[in-house]
């Protein structure tokens, strides 16, 4: 006998009862029911750029219950059920949160573990994830952890978005020549100094964040290598 709940199967049997993996619906699933539309179009934005810019497959994944699996036993299911990532590279990422067992995990094809290995990607959860979980505020650990990998693999400069060293003596002085410099020009040729001011402003007027990006088009046959970290809070 077969039942079904939204994007869970129900299977009965004599001996068991048995959940089906639920099916992807785009690059977030919040089968938890736990993030607002602001959120979901947030983490949309940044899992489409991600592909866009990288071709990485990510799918940010909440579930009610991990139904008596452990996190990673899960993720992997997941992952290889969806196929997250493209088949020839292997490039897929799942986040995966269980809210009510208090349990994260990020799962790493086998063509990114070289980037995100299982010491780093544990790390991004202990220092994106878990904070904002322990406040009561999931998504937005969801939204900083999304946003840490998207910056690991778009931008390698600014990965991890590391706080910035303190400036040296030299810096100092460096920088307080720079704004003398434009006080002086200012006093001298305030003319001059409003044009460029100008000038640079509707340059900067042409610029946006990134918008929605390209729609969700279902995963391309990637695979899991095993790898990834996971916590509890």
């Amino acid at each position: 006998m077969l039942f079904f709940l939204g994007p869970w199967s129900l299977v009965l049997s004599p001996r068991s009862v048995v959940w089906a993996l639920p099916s992807p619906q785009g690059y977030v699933n919040d089968f938890a029911s736990i993030l607002n539309q602001d959120t979901k179009r947030t983490l949309e934005n940044l899992a489409s750029r991600l592909e866009k810019e990288t071709s990485i497959e990510l799918a940010i994944i909440t579930v009610p219950s991990l139904e008596g699996e452990t996190v990673e036993d899960y993720a992997v299911k997941l992952f290889e059920t969806w196929k997250i990532g493209k088949k020839e590279r292997d490039n897929g990422l799942l986040f995966l949160v269980a809210p009510n067992e208090r349990k994260a995990r990020i799962e790493v094809g086998y063509g990114l573990e070289g980037i995100l290995n299982d010491a780093k990607a544990t790390r991004f959860l202990r220092d994106y994830f878990v904070p904002q979980a322990k406040a009561n505020n999931i998504p937005a650990g969801i939204i900083d952890t999304v946003t840490a990998l998207n910056d690991l693999f778009t931008n390698p400069a600014s990965a991890e978005r590391a706080p910035p060293k303190k400036s040296s003596k030299l810096q100092s002085i460096f920088t307080l020549l720079i704004i003398l410099i434009f006080i002086i020009l200012f006093i001298r040729h305030p003319k001059l100094f409003l044009a460029m001011l100008l000038t640079s402003g509707s340059r900067g007027s042409s610029f946006g964040g990134f918008g929605g990006g390209g729609g969700f088009g279902g995963f391309g046959g990637g695979s899991s290598g095993g790898g990834g970290g996971s916590v509890g809070w």
